[in-house]
């Protein structure tokens, strides 16, 4: 985790990921904890002390596969072009209720619900973390 945050390191107190099959959360606080690895499939959360820049090198990966456990999934976005979420989410068109996503902006949730076949989150896009409620065990493929 630490070698991901680099760029903004000392402007963060903590980060936080999501354990899906435990249903708990995980930390990392700069020196410790139970966050061991950030990647381009998992969401996280990062409570900033200072404005900074999370800078981000490599290549853009390919066709990504997020496996996805029943209940809550916290995942990424790894693919460089945004998408409506019924696109972005379409290999798993049946197996999701729900998705939502923090909007820093607005200070409030966005949501995408297939059901509803409409919502408030318009677009996924790179930088961004989601929820997704998974009505089954199913594999995410991005990109």
């Amino acid at each position: 985790a630490a070698s991901v945050l680099s760029s903004v390191e000392g402007g963060y107190d903590v980060v936080y990921g999501w354990d899906a099959g435990a249903g708990s959360y995980l930390s990392f606080f700069g020196a410790g904890g139970n966050l061991g690895r950030l990647d381009e499939t998992t969401g996280f959360w990062i409570r900033m002390n200072d404005e900074a820049t999370l800078s981000v090198v490599g290549e853009a990966p390919g066709p990504v596969q997020i496996p996805l456990v029943k209940g809550w999934n916290l995942i990424g976005y790894p693919w460089r072009t945004p998408l409506p979420p019924q696109e972005a989410l379409a290999s798993i068109d049946s197996s999701y209720d729900i998705v939502y996503a923090w909007d820093p902006s607005s200070r409030s949730w966005l949501f995408y619900a297939p059901g509803l076949g409409h919502g408030t989150l318009k677009e996924m896009g790179p930088g961004q973390g989601y929820w997704v409620y998974a009505s089954h065990d199913s594999v995410l493929t991005i990109g």
